[in-house]
């Protein structure tokens, strides 16, 4: 487990962590469950900054932020970036959506 917690990253995905610490997924799910990280919570955050990082750079490129472009920026699918969206929408976190 000390492999793992060395090289343990929740921006990847389990199996690039198992890659990078060269262990098996179940290793890396096993340190997940003992420090009570949650692949869930993980893949949320994820995917929330995603989006934002998206958002952001459409508008920095001055182009409209719409929401095919979101997902052909992001690669979710269109329920995927809504959902986040109206997450960012709720928190308070301006954008020029169309």
């Amino acid at each position: 487990m000390s492999r793992v917690k060395a090289t343990f990253s929740p921006k990847l995905t389990i199996r690039e962590n198992a890659e990078r610490a060269g262990v098996s997924e179940t290793t890396v799910r096993q340190y997940m469950r003992y420090t009570g990280i949650s692949a869930a919570q993980n893949n949320y955050e994820h995917r929330l900054q995603c989006v934002c990082k998206a958002l952001e750079e459409l508008q920095r490129k001055e182009i409209d932020a719409t929401l095919k472009a979101l997902c052909e920026q992001t690669g979710f699918a269109k329920k995927t970036v809504q959902k986040y969206l109206s997450i960012i929408k709720n928190n308070g976190i301006k954008s020029d959506m169309k």
